[in-house]
């Protein structure tokens, strides 16, 4: 049978169909990675009044691969609405965590009771040992591939010592900071 245009083109039609609609895989996979900690991170209607353009902006913010596209999100804020607030700031900072947990694999970066919960990461034994030295009280579950970071504990009080809270901000520093020193970049660049 020769090669009969009509059928090469109902091929290639077919191909395109499947391609559109996810059939055939591409090279370039989105991967979600679900982030949840105790932030106050939003953009608020006195900052960005439109709901349709707030929505825009938190799925763009949603769908950021690295630092760079988080930097051109937060120049349009400033150049359209002016000083970010503080909880947008926050927002833009989960937005490049998100984005650095992504680089790495991970599928959740998840506050859960005094743990904090990275997953999917495995950790070579150097790093396992890093864990328990830097964060005591972590736990590695190599099975589940899961690293269960214990979070800072808040000291008893005092009344000679002023240990500040890790909340939102500094939480976030602090994650990122995690992040950073178990996972595989941070190793290949030291």
């Amino acid at each position: 049978m020769a090669n009969n245009p009509v059928t090469l083109l109902t091929l290639v039609l077919i191909y395109i169909q499947e391609y559109k609609s996810g059939i055939i895989e591409t090279e370039e996979k989105i991967s979600e990675c679900k982030v949840e900690l105790p932030i106050n991170a939003h953009l608020s209607s006195d900052y960005v009044p439109g709901e349709r353009l707030r929505l825009d902006l938190y799925r763009r913010l949603a769908d950021v691969k690295s630092p760079i596209d988080v930097s051109s999100i937060e120049a349009e804020l400033l150049d359209r609405f002016g000083e970010l607030p503080e909880e947008a700031t926050a927002l833009l900072g989960v937005a490049a965590l998100r984005a650095q947990a992504k680089a790495v694999k991970l599928t959740e970066v998840v506050v859960q009771g005094k743990f904090l919960r990275l997953a999917p990461m495995v950790l070579p034994e150097s790093r396992q040992l890093r864990l328990t030295r830097l964060y005591p009280g972590s736990l590695y579950k190599g099975a589940a591939s899961t690293v269960l970071v214990a979070l800072p504990k808040a000291t008893s009080w005092n009344p000679s010592q002023n240990a500040p809270e890790i909340v939102d901000t500094s939480l976030l520093a602090w994650v990122v900071e995690v992040l950073n020193q178990l996972s595989e970049v941070s190793k290949a660049s030291s």
